[in-house]
């Protein structure tokens, strides 16, 4: 009767997945031959997030800085590989809370507060000169706050940490090494050379900002 039961609540999630599956395989056959394999590419990774959502979490400190290569286009803007995976666990959240009547959100300090700058954010958006730019900006903090407040429920154990430290530590490791390549190198557009002697590494961001260039 147990098992009977837990499979009856895991039918709307399959279900789902299995919806999933069938647009992504339409969506890549009605796409352009260009444009097929980064499709393809993000709706795998919408996919694995959807069976395993835990690896939202080892996924998006890899996309985040090197995800720039696996992006679509979309009404307000690019659709990165990074919001296709919190879209993934958000709504593989919802849907498992649905088949079990149970979903919850284990609040802190921290999430609280990040859900109050994000609050002030949105006021503040009746000053700004584009709406369109405000909404990006606030969809990347609702994104950091859906990652924040759902990594209780699926970070359940010290091994599950330690991969996403791993993979935080990997990729920002591999972003470092290219910056300091296009510093030893040079390579790079004209505009971050700094009096022809060394160049502002910008890594995948194509900014040196975020390096701190």
């Amino acid at each position: 009767m147990i098992a009977l039961g837990q499979r009856r609540r895991e039918t709307p999630y399959r279900a789902a997945v299995a919806i999933v599956a069938v647009v992504a395989v339409g969506c890549v056959a009605a796409t352009s031959p260009a444009h097929a394999l980064q499709l393809l590419v993000l709706l795998g990774v919408a996919l694995a997030v959807l069976v395993k959502p835990k690896m939202a979490y080892i996924l998006l400190p890899i996309t985040v800085p090197w995800g720039s290569e696996f992006t679509v286009s979309a009404g307000l803007g690019p659709v990165t590989a990074s919001d296709v995976i919190v879209a993934a666990l958000l709504a593989g959240w919802c849907v498992r809370g649905v088949s079990v009547r149970h979903a919850r959100i284990e609040w802190n300090p921290w999430t609280f507060a990040l859900a109050l700058l994000i609050l002030a954010m949105a006021l503040s958006t009746w000053q700004a000169t584009s709406a369109v730019q405000s909404v990006k900006e606030l969809a990347k903090w609702m994104e950091v706050l859906v990652v924040a407040c759902l990594a209780p429920t699926y970070l359940r154990t010290a091994r599950d940490v330690w991969l996403v430290v791993a993979a935080t530590v990997g990729a920002a490791a591999a972003e470092a090494v290219l910056g300091l390549g296009q510093f030893v190198l040079h390579a790079g557009p004209r505009a971050f050379d700094i009096r022809h002697t060394f160049l502002r590494a910008y890594g995948t961001f194509g900014q040196p900002n975020p390096m701190a260039g």
